[in-house]
């Protein structure tokens, strides 16, 4: 502003500010002048008056005058220039006033050009029309479109008379008292009186001379109504079929679905189309893409994932194909679908079976080996013992070895089992020793982040069991707590009596009335939504992403537990833990028999024939049966030993062989 500039303050500021006439009647020494005092009177100029320029409410400049004397510009000097300055500022307006004119007619006629450009090359029919209905403007798609010669026939032809039916005139009048009128759908008549499908919008808006007119355009979408028509009658030939179909537009919406797709799905048909095909398939974009584009070049066969409306996963399926409109052009896509969900799983299971029983084979085939490495371990160290004074520390150090050995063995002998399907033998056991050891390895097993705490209750009664399977149940059990707690927590075991009557029996599966002992795994893991309980127990379920897991231990624990005739229970919350309960029909406490004591085992004189393909158990046997007394004769080579044997078949009392 003059107030924030340098000459905020000079002549011409203050004149422009005040919009009165300012005289200088001492330029040399008034300080108003300072700005160009130097100038001033290097001309030789002793007073000057500056008037301002007023156009309307605003300045438009000053008018400046100066004189050689003090005295020239009294009151009348100064009414005159005042008039003056009227004079040229009138002038300033009436200039600014014609360029105003020219430069807008200029912009009208500019508007005029590029709106008869853009009418023109439009793809769609534009016609404007007064609003008594006589048409005043047209493109060339529209004389086109309707069939005319030139735009002057198609201007002899009220806007109206296009229209097949009345009752259609009459629809668009409704529409249009709104202000506009948006994708009416219509049919029109062409000049030779054929018919076709259109697309109208149309909007009233001020012409040039500011009188209303109606800016229309349509489209013809008599294409796009015969494939809709198409699809009708298609629909209608397939909505009883039973098998999926599904029918979507080159955007990948739905356009129809036949009432099989729907029910695969969970949803009503009207819930379905509109949607995009995305809708039933989350998260399968790039596989959805991939059929989409290879369907419009073709077809496409696969197989895709869907999510049914109860959140239920399906494995579908697909055979796609494009479907295409008289000149070849792809239109839509439809796909036939098959719900091939219970087949996959049938085939994962079938796999799955057919791979353990696989590991079965492996597992006893290195159980085999693994006893062969045990007979010579044992026996020998059983060969030591013999010559270890009682009471010796030597003798306590190999007869640990010796129990560690046999729980070796008994590890083969489970191995074994599990490798042939086989029920081990039930018997009276008490649990808590079984469960006390399996702790122990757990203890060596597990993460230090993990706190294990035991609850095992005295004088727990004894159930019939399998040690084997029950050591089973407990270590798949707590395997899966640890999988649960990857960040640490606490696994408590705890094991007691409980008594059950009726009531408390029958809220437990399978349970009945009576005494029973209870096995109890819990965790403060990340716990179980609802959905992830109910399949718990499902054969080959599983939470874990692929080599985590197979799905089998709680269903191999909830096997194993009903063939006992007990019963396993769990209770869970999302982020709370979870917890495990085995109930084990109680049996009377195991008789205590005499102590066991080993009978001594006498020898012979007769000849044997000791056959291993294993040197040391060769060995270990050899040296065994001679200190019993026996003549031994050893082969490492089955072969051999046959040779042998036939060439002396009376010479041995006793073959041995593996």
């Amino acid at each position: 502003t003059w107030d924030d500039s340098e000459r905020g303050e000079d002549a011409i500021a203050t004149a422009v500010k005040t919009r009165q006439p300012l005289v200088v009647r001492d330029i040399a020494h008034d300080p108003r002048f300072a700005s160009c005092r130097e100038e001033a009177l290097k001309r030789g100029y002793v007073s000057s008056v500056t008037l301002p320029l007023v156009v309307g409410e605003r300045v438009c400049g000053t008018l400046s005058v100066y004189a050689g004397t003090s005295d020239v510009f009294d009151d009348d000097e100064v009414d005159l220039l005042k008039e003056m300055a009227g004079d040229v500022a009138f002038a300033i307006q009436s200039i600014e006033d014609e360029e105003a004119r020219t430069r807008a007619e200029r912009e009208a006629r500019e508007s005029d050009r590029r709106f008869r450009a853009l009418m023109e090359g439009a793809p769609v029919g534009i016609s404007i029309s007064t609003p008594d209905g006589g048409v005043t403007e047209v493109n060339a798609a529209a004389v086109r479109m309707l069939g005319y010669d030139s735009k002057e026939d198609f201007l002899k032809v009220p806007a109206a008379g296009h229209y097949c039916e009345e009752k259609d005139r009459e629809r668009f009048r409704e529409l249009l008292g709104s202000g506009s009128v948006r994708d009416f759908e219509v049919r029109l008549r062409r000049k030779d009186g054929t018919v076709f499908w259109a697309s109208v919008a149309s909007v009233a808006q001020a012409g040039k001379d500011g009188a209303v007119q109606l800016v229309k355009s349509f489209q013809d979408i008599s294409e796009r109504k015969r494939v809709e028509e198409q699809l009708k009658l298609f629909s209608q030939a397939v909505d009883g079929s039973i098998d999926a179909i599904v029918m979507a537009d080159l955007d990948g919406k739905l356009t129809y679905v036949n009432r099989a797709y729907a029910d695969m799905f969970g949803y009503s048909r009207e819930e379905l189309v509109g949607k995009n095909i995305s809708f039933c398939h989350p998260d399968q974009e790039p596989e959805l893409e991939e059929a989409m584009k290879a369907t419009v070049e073709g077809s496409w066969t696969g197989e895709l994932t869907g999510r049914r409306k109860d959140g239920q996963l399906l494995r579908m399926a697909v055979s796609s194909s494009r479907v295409v409109d008289g000149q070849g052009n792809p239109v839509a896509r439809m796909a036939n679908v098959r719900d091939v969900t219970e087949l996959k799983r049938h085939e994962s299971q079938l796999r799955q079976a057919q791979k353990m029983e696989a590991v079965g084979t492996l597992a006893g085939g290195i159980a085999h080996d693994f006893n062969n490495l045990l007979v010579p371990i044992l026996g020998f160290a059983e060969l030591a013992l013999a010559r270890m004074p009682e009471g010796s520390k030597a003798r306590e150090d190999v007869t640990q070895v010796l129990k560690a050995g046999e729980r070796a063995k008994d590890l083969a002998a489970q191995i074994l089992a599990f490798s042939r399907q086989e029920e081990g033998e039930r018997k009276p056991v008490q649990l808590a020793p079984i469960v006390k050891e399996a702790l122990k390895l757990l203890v060596a097993a597990l993460p230090s982040t993990i706190e294990i705490r035991q609850n095992i209750g005295p004088d727990t009664r004894a159930v019939n069991a399998d040690p084997t399977q029950i050591h089973q149940i407990l270590m798949n059990l707590c395997t899966n707590a640890e999988r649960a707690m990857p960040d640490g927590g606490v696994l408590e075991v705890s094991l007691e009596n409980v008594e059950l009557d009726e009531e408390r029996a029958a809220t437990i599966e399978g349970l009945r009335a009576g005494s029973y002992v209870r096995l109890t795994v819990s965790d403060t893991g990340c716990g179980m939504d609802e959905e992830t309980l109910k399949r718990v127990f499902d054969p080959f379920f599983t939470t874990r992403g692929p080599g985590e897991g197979t799905g089998m231990g709680l269903s191999v624990v909830h096997g194993v537990v009903e063939s006992h005739e007990g019963a396993i229970t769990v209770d869970s919350e999302l982020h709370r833990g979870t917890t495990f309960d085995v109930y084990l029909l109680a049996v009377e406490s195991i008789a205590e028999g005499a102590p066991e004591t080993k009978e001594r085992v006498h020898g012979g004189s007769e000849s044997i024939l000791f056959v291993d393909d294993e040197a040391p158990i060769v060995e270990m046997g050899s040296e065994t049966l001679t200190r019993l007394g026996y003549r031994v004769t050893t082969r490492t080579s089955s072969v051999e030993a046959l040779e042998l044997f036939r060439f002396k078949p009376g010479a041995f009392d006793l073959v041995i062989t593996d």
